[in-house]
């Protein structure tokens, strides 16, 4: 039984994006979509995203806001 309960995942990540993180993301991308990569993320920064480029730019991948390539 205890073995059991070890195996189990977390129900949650402890590093995944805040749902303040993802409304900003949200915002900004429909605000200003033409933005490129580092722009966007240099704007994101100034806002208070401290998430690295790679997370936000999987985020924005798996929501299939970014192509993959």
């Amino acid at each position: 039984m205890d073995s059991e309960l070890c195996r189990r995942k977390p129900a949650e990540g402890q590093n995944q994006h805040t749902e303040a993180e993802l409304k900003l993301i949200r915002d900004m991308r429909r605000r200003k979509p033409g933005l490129g990569m580092n722009e966007f993320r240099y704007r994101l920064k100034k806002r208070g995203c401290t998430r690295r480029p790679e997370s936000l730019f999987r985020g924005l991948r798996k929501r299939g806001e970014v192509s993959r390539g």
